[in-house]
This record gives C-alpha cells, sequence and structure tokens, in this order.
C-alpha cells in the first residue's frame, strides 16, 4: 500500500507542468546608447497676471450740457463750467485660461477738478440759481472685478473686449455756495445770509461770503460699471501690456503693464 502510494505521488509529479526561474534580460550591448525615459510634455493652460493700471477719465461737454448749463448765457460774469476729469492708478491681478480672462483690480481715482459755478439746465433758462462748488481732495477708493475675452491674432497679440463690476468708496468732500435770495427774503441755505444776501452764488464766493457748508446729496459709496475694449501683447509669456478704453463711470483711456507666472 505504501508503494502504491509512493508511485501514485510521482506520476502527479511527472503530469505537473514545470517550472523555470526567468533569467535577467541582458543589458545594451557594448557601444548601444541605453534608452532614456520620455517624460511627456505638459500644456501650460492656466495663467497668472499681477500688474498695474493707469488710467485718465473725462465727462464730455457735450454730455453734461443734457442737465447743466455750459456757461452763464446772458451773463458774462458767471464763468464757464469745469470740466469733469479724473485720473486712476491702481493694480490688477489676473487669471487667464484659453482667451478667458478674470481681471480683479484695486485702485485708487482721484478728481481733477477746480472750483465752479453749476447752474441746471431749465426751461425757460434761470442763470442765477445755481451753486458754486468746490472740491476739496475728491476721489475714490475702487475695487471690483472684470471679465475679458481675447481674441488672438497670433501668440503674442489679441483683441480683448469685455466688461464688470465694481464700487468705490468716495473721500473728500465738496463745499457749497448757494446764491442769496432777496432784500426781503433771506435764503435758509445760506450760513451767512446777510453777506450778498442778493446775489448768485459765484459773486458770493468772490466777494468772500462764508461757505454753506459741504454739498449734500451725494452717496458714500458708489457703482462702478466697466465697458472696455482694447489690445493685448504677450511677451513670450512674461509680461504683458494692455492698451484699451471704454467706461468705468466715466469715459477713460489707459492701460496696464506687468509679469506673467
Amino acid at each position: 500500500m505504501l508503494v502504491a502510494l509512493l508511485l501514485l505521488q510521482v506520476a502527479r509529479a511527472e503530469d505537473a507542468p514545470a517550472t523555470s526561474t526567468p533569467l535577467p534580460s541582458p543589458g545594451p550591448g557594448p557601444g548601444t546608447p541605453a534608452q532614456a525615459s520620455v517624460t511627456p510634455i505638459r500644456t501650460r493652460t492656466t495663467t497668472m497676471e499681477l500688474n498695474i493700471r493707469a488710467r485718465y477719465m473725462g465727462i464730455p461737454q457735450s454730455i453734461l450740457d443734457a442737465w447743466y448749463h455750459r456757461n452763464g448765457g446772458t451773463d458774462s460774469e458767471l464763468p464757464e463750467r469745469p470740466a469733469v476729469r479724473a485720473y486712476v492708478s491702481g493694480v490688477e491681478y489676473v487669471v487667464a485660461s484659453k482667451g478667458n480672462n478674470g481681471i480683479f483690480y484695486a485702485e485708487y481715482i482721484g478728481v481733477v477738478m477746480g472750483g465752479g459755478y453749476w447752474d441746471d439746465a431749465e426751461n425757460p433758462p434761470d442763470y442765477s440759481d445755481g451753486s458754486y462748488l468746490q472740491p476739496n481732495n475728491l476721489g475714490m477708493i475702487a475695487f471690483g472685478g472684470n471679465y475679458a475675452h481675447v481674441f488672438e491674432a497670433s501668440p503674442w497679440f489679441g483683441i480683448s473686449v469685455g466688461g464688470g463690476l465694481g464700487l468705490g468708496v468716495l473721500t473728500g468732500s465738496v463745499t457749497e455756495w448757494d446764491p442769496g435770495e432777496s432784500e426781503d427774503v433771506a435764503n435758509p441755505d445760506n450760513i451767512d445770509a446777510e453777506c450778498g444776501r442778493t446775489d448768485n452764488a459765484y459773486r458770493r464766493f468772490e466777494t468772500g461770503c462764508a461757505n454753506d457748508g459741504p454739498l449734500q446729496g451725494i452717496p458714500g459709496v458708489l457703482p462702478i460699471i466697466d465697458v472696455t475694449a482694447g489690445l493685448r501683447f504677450n511677451l513670450s509669456d512674461r509680461a504683458s501690456i494692455r492698451l484699451e478704453g471704454g467706461f468705468h463711470d466715466m469715459f477713460y483711456g489707459g492701460g496696464a503693464v506687468g509679469v506673467m507666472f
């Protein structure tokens, strides 16, 4: 019985497939260069920019004519209405991917406008009831975001169009001189009603009457609406230049320059 079991075990061992230990593959022969490993090339799809921006803004006189007289009309003593101008300086952080650009900005808007006579347009006109306004360090601290799409004409040049929204916090103030009223009735808005009692606001300012305090009704926070169009230059994915114009609560022209990373 024991012999029969031994013979059975031998038979099973002979029927099992033979296994062998694989030999190591030979290395490259003499004079044969070793094959280098290939690393796949990754294409850069998203870039970021850190820019500085500068703009010059204004409101055309022809637009202001719809609400305010350009000058004193038949009264030659009244000065011409001041021009409304402003400058902008700020910084931008831009995220760009396949022509889509998110532009986030913080900036200071400084109003460049001298004191002057402002008289609302009426029908029939009354050139004597305007106010003399004197800006005092008037400006705005603004921040917001824009979207711009760049239509690339070449790897280094494209046309950008877009828009966005922001908020501005008013700084400074505007001092006002109101007109007088009549000999019999004083203007309740005049702090010193006896000075220039019957004069218009410009004459009261010229004669040195006390001002009537800060202009009322100006909101402390204002919305900013952006509509932009311009040219964008890509300097070897290391720097960018953008020249643009549009609307930023005023009409403007300007640009931005910065580094890409």
